[in-house]
């Protein structure tokens, strides 16, 4: 099991967030489910919770935040398709320049993905933060963890990147979760916590 802490975007400046029990049973479909621990709360609310509902998924581990060459890629990621819409509506209709607009826009939101990612490890413990459109906090025990793996693209091997993930529920549609573009040398390090 995992605990998932999801602070969504409207929540977030406000301060409050949302926990997740991410569980898994004997290996069948049914028995792989995500349990609402509780809806909404200060976000700092969630230790003193965790600390009398699930002790074991508490710690104190400073943040190890991403390098700073992967902020392009959050960029990259963010900005070029937005921009290729543009230009192929643009061909269509002069209104397709003003798609332009959401650049500014989806290049924030990029810098939020990258600023908000990163990892740490207490002990037994493994804490990967990232962002889609909610942040995204997971804390998972190494004996709960049911898989895990590097991936690296071209680009990503050339930047001396990696994305790594890791896998708490068995089934096809269990919970995987991913912190893309870390230092190469951390995602290794982070599998070798796993496999040691």
């Amino acid at each position: 099991k995992a605990v998932r802490i999801e602070e969504g975007i409207l929540r977030q400046p406000f301060g409050l967030a949302a926990i997740y029990l991410e569980t898994g049973g004997g290996g069948g479909e049914d028995d792989d489910f995500s349990t609402v621990l509780f809806p909404l709360l200060a976000r700092k609310e969630v230790k003193p919770f965790l600390d009398k509902t699930l002790p074991d998924y508490v710690g104190n581990s400073v943040w190890e935040r991403l390098p700073k060459r992967a902020a392009r890629r959050y960029l990259f990621r963010a900005v070029m398709p937005v921009v290729a819409i543009a230009l192929i509506v643009s061909f269509f209709t002069a209104w397709g320049y003003l798609l332009f607009l959401l650049v500014p826009f989806v290049s924030g939101y990029a810098y939020l993905a990258y600023r908000d990612a990163g990892w740490a490890i207490d002990g037994q413990r493994l804490m990967l933060r990232f962002r889609k459109f909610s942040r995204t906090t997971v804390v998972v025990k190494r004996r709960r963890v049911q898989a895990s793996e590097i991936q690296q693209s071209f680009f990503q091997k050339r930047a001396k990147l990696a994305s790594f993930k890791i896998s708490v529920i068995s089934s096809f549609a269990g919970a995987h979760f991913k912190v893309r573009d870390l230092d190469e040398q951390d995602g290794r390090d982070l599998l070798s916590w796993y496999i040691q």
